[in-house]
């Protein structure tokens, strides 16, 4: 259990419910029927490629909101407290391999897709319909979604992986308090 939680860091879980974020991206069905059938297709495929993002960014935010003497549950107190460099190891690398998976392998795969539905959306992108309660055209609608999942990527990019001494530091204060639990 120990080496598979070490592990972890090395390939982030790719889990992702694209059904999750449907109220997000996906079209009104009487809208969907009057796009051709490859730029259906490609909504599917962009709608999978955003599930995978937003599961990476809310991984990301997670990591974030989690102190690092959490991040490995598993870890007993004492080995955690002789051990304070392989957790502030272990809590960087969970952060930066996420990190680095939702902007070099998610991303550029999003942004692609993304491209390729621009294009087969360009001649039906002033249609109208209603969506969320707003009159839209596809072409809002479609730069919308854009702007949203650039935010994603771009709050993940702002982010400071702290170094292991700050992580260190507040390791051993949390350690050398007394404990509040009971």
């Amino acid at each position: 259990n120990h080496q598979i939680a070490t592990l972890l860091f090395l390939e982030p879980p790719h889990s992702h419910d694209p059904t999750a974020i449907a109220d997000f991206i996906s079209l009104p069905t009487a809208m969907l029927n009057q796009l051709p059938a490859a730029a259906q297709d490609l909504l599917w495929t962009v709608q999978e490629a955003t599930s995978i993002v937003f599961a990476s960014y809310q991984r990301l935010q997670e990591l974030l909101e989690r102190s690092e003497d959490n991040v490995l549950e598993s870890e007993a107190l004492d080995t955690r407290q002789r051990y304070p460099n392989a957790i502030s190891f272990n809590y960087r690398n969970y952060l930066q391999a996420e990190r680095d998976y939702l902007l070099i392998d998610a991303m550029p795969d999003w942004r692609h897709k993304a491209v390729r539905l621009t294009i087969a959306l360009k001649d039906h992108s002033s249609l109208r319909f209603q969506w969320s309660g707003q009159h839209m055209t596809v072409g809002g609608w479609w730069k919308s979604i854009q702007r949203t999942v650039a935010s994603w990527a771009e709050q993940a990019e702002e982010i400071v992986i702290p170094e292991p001494q700050a992580i260190q530091e507040e390791l051993q204060l949390k350690f050398s308090r007394p404990s509040t639990k009971t």
